[in-house]
């Protein structure tokens, strides 16, 4: 009996024990499973790959600095697609032409995160505090359209615009060959941004050598603006000039429209922009008689090249510059402005600049 009891303790002690080990292993895997389930307690190799699969969504920000204009929806609809077929994310901002607004939806761009940052900007200086922000925070700039009054402080890698001198040097020609060389002529000009800048200086060169007179300057940079100023001209000078010049298409064609709304029909209109309700109103046999084309489709898909040739560490140039076609009533109807077709092939060859 004694031999048995000391086996039946023994064996009820190792059976203690056994439940004790069993109760202790338990406990440590449960308290090992939570720490994993505990993003506090996460290890940073976990972190890091959190971190690395969510940059594979690319952000890209693009400022417009308006989007009531055709010109300005066809690139923002070609960024859209193009970004679309990288797999990225887009996210845009309309200023209204408003440069606080503008200053404020970039602030909230880097706020988001985005990779990189497209600007079109409303005021050539008004936008270079936004630029050095986006270099404070490491995300890179590209420009388009209007160039941008950066000093050393700031760095854009990259900008595309149109050919502002040389489109205000082909309309100027135009117009001096139109004229016979000589007449007179008022413009409507938008100093605030840079290539209006070219675009004026380039018209106002080509006529040198000429006896056309500028008898006329104001400022105007939409359709509404354009009206206002057509309706003022109309009841001054309207009688006197031969022709009116604008840096931009919307207000030529305002100011055209308040001519034919008071019967002024013997003044021809001319521009650098190439929109569609120019091209049209030639079509339509309205005295539009040339447009300086930008092409804006063009202009966004080069963009996208050149950030993808940035992400992949190649060099670029800092500047490139998209000749302008002009239209007139000849070839207005063979030229697809949205489709881009048209015009003179243009591609960046960019292995130029390895």
């Amino acid at each position: 009996m004694k031999n048995g009891g000391i086996k039946m303790k023994r064996t009820l002690t190792l059976l203690l024990t056994a439940i004790m080990i069993l109760v202790i292993f338990v406990g440590c895997a449960q308290i090992s499973n939570d720490a994993s389930a505990d993003p506090n307690n996460a290890t940073p190799e976990t972190n890091s790959i959190d971190s690395a699969e969510s940059s594979d969504e690319f952000l890209l920000g693009v400022s417009f600095p308006f989007l009531n204009d055709p010109y300005f929806v066809i690139m923002r609809d070609t960024f859209v697609r193009e970004a679309d077929a990288r797999g990225w994310t887009l996210t845009e901002s309309d200023a209204a032409s408003d440069p606080a607004k503008q200053a404020n939806a970039i602030d909230n761009m880097i706020s988001a995160g985005c990779d990189a940052i497209v600007i079109c900007a409303v005021d050539s200086e008004a936008i270079v505090p936004s630029i050095k922000n986006c270099n404070d925070a490491g995300i890179p700039v590209f420009t388009i359209d209007v160039k941008c009054s950066t000093t050393e402080n700031e760095k854009v890698e990259f900008h595309i615009e149109t050919n502002n001198y040389q489109g205000g040097q082909i309309v100027g020609e135009w117009l001096v060959d139109y004229l016979g060389g000589e007449g007179k002529i008022a413009i409507g000009n938008y100093p605030q941004i840079e290539c209006c800048r070219m675009r004026y200086d380039g018209f106002v060169d080509a006529l040198e050598g000429s006896n056309i007179e500028i008898v006329a300057e104001q400022r105007g940079c939409s359709v509404d603006e354009g009206m206002k100023i057509g309706e003022a001209w109309a009841a001054s000078i309207a009688k006197e000039i031969d022709a009116v010049y604008c840096t931009d298409d919307n207000t030529a064609y305002g100011i055209m429209t308040a001519f034919l709304n008071n019967d002024i029909e013997d003044v021809v209109f001319c521009a650098v922009d190439g929109q569609q309700m120019s091209q049209q109103a030639m079509i339509d046999g309205k005295p539009f008689g040339c447009s300086g084309a930008q092409r804006p489709r063009l202009m966004a898909e080069l963009e996208m090249e050149a950030i993808d040739r940035y992400l992949e560490g190649g060099t670029l140039p800092e500047i490139v510059q998209i000749p302008v076609v002009n239209i007139t009533p000849e070839n207005a109807a063979s030229i697809d402005i949205p489709g881009n077709t048209g015009y003179p092939p243009f591609s960046i060859d960019w292995s130029q600049y390895d």
